[in-house]
């Protein structure tokens, strides 16, 4: 993004009109459902419902489930309030609870990590809520990572600073001291790089920095993407988006853009391919759709069925070369009637001459569904990469395979690289 460049839409957002929803997530908290208190919150907006009555309506709602289905549901969600949706991942003892104005499979996947986080650290405590200590900071610095470590980037535009609100004491001194002198340097609409430059630090640092400030509520931002970010829309937005009257307003480039997300090309892959007056008012208008849950980020489970992708790929790609299309197809479609009843997702893998191997992105997916495709393409290249290995006279299939991942996680290295496991 060009220093100091306005656009119309910029212009639009600095304005009072502007309607900017601070976050797509409003609050998280962890359910006991022994106890059927909260011992861990977490507010990314302010909300008007106290957490021990949210969770106290999600215990009693998943009670009266359970008793009109015999069963508890590994997920759900339930509207609450206009604008509120609140999407429920169960654990073993514990229920994720989160609280967003649109479901999207990004914010499930992050939720869903929590809750398996959560159960794994608090185990020895799942009969107690006094949950205090060293051992809390740390869970709550996963939870920041996990819902900052992609959020967050040098484009990330601060559009509200609030200096009155005071630092949380789980920081350290040195973070705390780094926050303060940033924030009264900061001004509202710089992007992260520019507030950097200003300040004369390293951008890394700065995104340290803008990311505690976010998890305390001391400034508010606009998720302007990266250019390794892979895009989607959320469940039924298209119909929102691509409505008649253009409700949004955006841009016929922004339009274009989204039509084309595929949901495995990055931003920068989409830009190369697609010509544009002008990227940065686009990703502007990304930025505005992702806070407001229009638009997500591919989940973690989706970035990691990437390279399992690939891998697939490279090996069918191997025997296309050798033996032609066709002849790969009958291979895939054999793999594909041998596993079929053992793994159905696999019936859901497609090949095409100009995509290779692959699966439809639909915005339905939740991350256990994106789990079980990622088992059916493991089983798929389990079965091609022999044949691969046999074609080019391999003898080692496992040194083939090992290869072809270690490239696939070289060439998707910038999207893998905030992963927060």
């Amino acid at each position: 993004m060009e220093h100091g460049k306005r656009t119309e839409f910029r212009e639009w957002l600095e304005s009072e009109e502007a309607a900017l929803v601070p976050s797509n997530e409003q609050v998280l908290f962890i359910l006991n459902r022994f106890s059927g208190l909260a011992p861990y919150t977490h507010e990314f907006v302010p909300v008007q419902s106290d957490s021990q009555i949210l969770s106290g309506f999600v215990s009693a709602l998943g009670s009266f489930m359970g008793e009109m289905t015999g069963k508890r549901a590994g997920q759900w969600r339930t509207v609450y309030g206009e604008e509120t949706t609140m999407i429920v991942e169960n654990g073993e003892w514990a229920s994720g609870v989160l609280a967003v104005r649109r479901d999207t499979t990004e914010a499930r996947s992050k939720l869903r990590a929590v809750v398996e986080e959560f159960e794994v650290t608090f185990e020895t405590l799942r009969d107690s809520d006094d949950i205090q200590g060293s051992l809390f900071y740390d869970f709550d610095g996963f939870v920041k990572r996990i819902f900052t470590s992609d959020k967050i980037s040098a484009r990330t535009l601060i559009a509200g600073i609030d200096r009155s609100r005071p630092l949380s004491e789980q920081l350290t001194p040195s973070m705390r001291f780094k926050v303060t002198s940033f924030l009264e340097q900061v001004t509202e609409w710089q992007s992260v790089s520019e507030a950097a430059a200003n300040q004369g630090i390293p951008v890394d640092e700065a995104i340290d920095i803008v990311a505690a400030a976010y998890w305390d509520r001391l400034v508010t931002i606009l998720e302007v993407p990266s250019d390794e970010d892979i895009l989607a829309p959320s469940q039924d937005s298209r119909s929102i988006v691509f409505a008649a009257g253009n409700p949004f307003a955006l841009s016929p480039d922004t339009l274009r853009f989204i039509g084309a997300l595929d949901g495995r090309h990055t931003v920068r892959q989409m830009f190369q391919s697609l010509q544009v007056e002008s990227e940065e008012a686009v990703l502007l208008e990304l930025g505005y759709l992702l806070n407001h849950g229009i638009l997500q980020r591919i989940s973690v489970e989706g970035k990691l069925s990437l390279v399992i992708e690939c891998m697939a790929n490279r090996a069918m790609r191997v025997i296309v070369e050798r033996t032609g299309f066709e002849d790969a197809k009958k291979i895939l479609d054999e793999i594909v009637r041998e596993n079929v009843g053992r793994i159905p997702w696999i019936s859901y893998v497609r090949i095409s001459e100009e995509e290779g191997i692959f699966y439809p992105r639909e915005s339905s997916l939740d991350p256990r569904d994106i789990d079980q495709i990622a088992d059916a393409l493991e089983c798929v290249a389990a079965g091609i990469i022999p044949v691969a290995a046999a074609v080019l006279h391999e003898n080692d299939e496992q040194t083939l395979r090992s290869k072809m991942q270690s490239e696939c996680e070289k060439r998707l290295q910038g999207i893998l690289s905030n992963i927060v496991m």
